[in-house]
């Protein structure tokens, strides 16, 4: 005689589909966005730049308001480039007062207040092609656009309103015209600043995200004074691996230091409060399924007990019993756990797709953002198994222990 408590599993199948798809979905997701956020961080920052900051986390709120924008002095590069491993060091500049910038894209002219930087050639080297582009002094001068931006309106704008896409391509060659302090938002102007011709002639993930950089000695002749504010500095360190210890060595001195290592540290200190999250919610989700299976185990277990009374009065040992039981687990737990890989497998492919398309016409190129690893796969499959037995044998434990005479009466 065979007996099935299972023989009605679909609500056992359900449930672990859905706690195999979750922790399946979860770990691809964790999986792609470590790949793809560091190999991003990777390949846009060098291994042997120090970006150096003012430290204003620790400048109090009176001394902030009252210090002066220029936190470096000649004396400070001087300092910062006589440390040992440092092989130099590059200041990026801010033109002193407001200024607007006017442009024209397809068609549509438009002008916005923009702060104006400045940085020397070997700065922005990799983003332009030749020295000759950025050393010239004629107009229009060589303009440099962060490339973030147009990530940020290929995406924010451009697609949820199904505008037209900006590329680099568009834009390379593109004449702007600077307006020196005029500003649309303060309406303020002083007639007496010639508009000066600027010439896009490159996209940068170095320069700062709040306007346009220019050469540094067209900024030095086109500011209202002779100082020229000192926002941050770029130290190229002749080793890699002594890039962490001449960051020491500059915060020693009073400044924030940003590098590779440390960016790495911070990025992945903060994801894992979203791995944190999402773990939180894939765990209530298995939770509540283990809860689920196990219930029904044991009534299935129970509606059974007859057929299991009558194997017992037969012959059947307690063992054998438990083991019909955790077999027929053992077969509904395989079956089920891979219909929830293959499901959670089918969505991370899908969204994969969409991100890719959304993220064509930006400048991150990610291969994928949920990303399928084997060793994962197989921990799922496991996994999944192995709740399902776990589920079970409680149940059967009882079912096998139960006085077969109590229970064909």
């Amino acid at each position: 005689m065979k007996i099935n408590p299972l023989s009605k599993s679909r609500t056992i199948s359900v449930s672990l589909i859905i706690a195999v798809t979750s922790l399946s979905f979860f770990l691809n997701i964790k999986t792609g966005i470590e790949t793809a956020t560091f190999q991003q961080l990777q390949q846009n920052t060098s291994h042997t730049e120090i970006r150096v900051l003012p430290d204003i986390q620790n400048t109090g709120t009176l001394s902030f308001l009252t210090a002066k924008v220029n936190k470096f002095s000649p004396e400070t590069i001087t300092q910062i480039s006589q440390l040992n491993n440092v092989e130099s060091v590059y200041p990026e500049t801010q033109l002193d007062g407001f200024a607007s910038v006017q442009g024209s894209v397809f068609g549509i002219n438009l002008i916005t207040d923009a702060m104006i930087y400045g940085v020397p050639y070997e700065f922005v080297s990799q983003d332009i092609s030749t020295p000759e582009t950025w050393s010239t002094t004629e107009q229009p001068y060589p303009a440099i656009i962060p490339r973030k931006i147009l990530d940020l309106y290929n995406l924010g704008v451009s697609a949820p309103r199904n505008l037209p896409i900006i590329s680099e391509e568009i834009l390379i060659g593109k004449e702007l015209t600077l307006f020196p302090n005029h500003s649309t938002l303060f309406n303020t102007s002083t007639d007496s600043d010639e508009p000066i011709r600027l010439k896009v002639v490159g996209f940068s993930d170095k320069v700062s995200l709040l306007g346009i950089t220019l050469p540094s000695h067209i900024l030095q002749k086109i500011n209202p004074t002779p100082d020229l504010p000192i926002l941050q500095l770029l130290v190229n360190v002749d080793q890699e691996n002594q890039v962490t210890a001449v960051a020491q060595n500059i915060e020693d001195l009073g400044f924030e230091t940003q590098y590779l290592q440390k960016s790495l540290e911070s990025l992945e200190s903060k994801l894992n409060y979203i791995y944190w999250v999402i773990a939180i919610i894939t765990s209530v989700i298995i939770l509540l399924s283990a809860s689920v299976i196990t219930s029904r185990f044991t009534n299935q277990a129970l509606k059974e007990q007859k057929s299991i009374a009558i194997l017992r009065s037969l012959g059947a040992t307690k063992k054998l019993i438990r083991k019909i039981i955790l077999k027929n687990a053992l077969a509904i737990g395989t079956i089920s756990t891979t219909i929830g890989i293959i499901i959670a497998t089918i969505l991370s492919y899908s969204l994969n797709k969409i991100i890719s398309q959304n993220l064509s016409t930006t400048s991150l190129k990610v291969d994928s953002l949920l990303q399928i690893d084997l060793i994962n796969t197989i921990l799922v499959l496991l996994f999944g198994i192995l709740l399902t037995i776990l589920s079970a044998y409680i149940p059967a434990f009882k079912a096998s222990n139960n006085d077969p005479l109590q229970d064909l009466k």
